[in-house]
Order: C-alpha cells, then structure tokens, then sequence
C-alpha cells in the first residue's frame, strides 16, 4: 500500500474512533479526544518518518518526541473538549511540525 493510501486510511480509521467512543461514552469526552489528538499527531510523524528508522539516534529522538509531546499536550488540555475538531486542528499542525523538526535534528538529517 502507499503511503498515501496509508495516511488516507489511517486518518479515516482515527476520526470514526474518536467519533465512536466520544458518542459511546460522553463524560470521558475530553479524555477520549486527548487521546484520539494523540494517535493522530504521534501516528501520522511515525508514518511520515518511518523509513527514518534505521538512523542512528533513533531512540533518543522518539523518547524527546514522546516528551514533548506529553508537555505541549498538558500546556493545551484547556482546550479539550472540543466542539468541532477544526478548533484543533492548528494545534495539531504546529505541533506536528516542531515534533519532526526536533526528530530529524536529533536523528542528524
């Protein structure tokens, strides 16, 4: 399958869980949408990065992307529960893109 086809999938697979489960249990919402922000952000870099994984340093970048995203995930928990997905969005992004800025730095790319 290509990656693209990979992202599709996956990103379809991740949206219908979040949808799911929010509906299916609705006092956990907040939790379940941390939860659903997590497998998109941390399943779509290790997607995008994933023929990356036989660099040197590989460990130390995915704990550092693990960490940091455990701090930027505290510092916007104000935002959860959200109303409509496209409210997260630009966190989602920007998060994204520093988390494979500080991966392919530690990695040496």
């Amino acid at each position: 399958m290509q990656r693209k086809s990979v992202i599709v999938v996956y990103g379809i697979l991740v949206g219908l869980l979040g949808a799911v489960s929010a509906n299916a249990w609705p006092g956990h919402t907040a939790q379940l949408q941390m939860a659903t922000y997590t497998l998109a952000v941390l399943g779509l870099l290790t997607i995008g990065l994933w023929s990356d994984r036989g660099r040197p340093r590989i460990r130390e970048a995915v704990g550092a992307g693990l960490i940091l995203h455990t701090i930027f995930l505290l510092a916007i928990r104000q935002v959860f529960p959200f109303k409509t997905f496209l409210a997260v969005i630009p966190y989602a992004i920007i998060e994204g893109i520093g988390l494979a800025i500080v991966f392919l730095k530690i990695v040496g790319y």
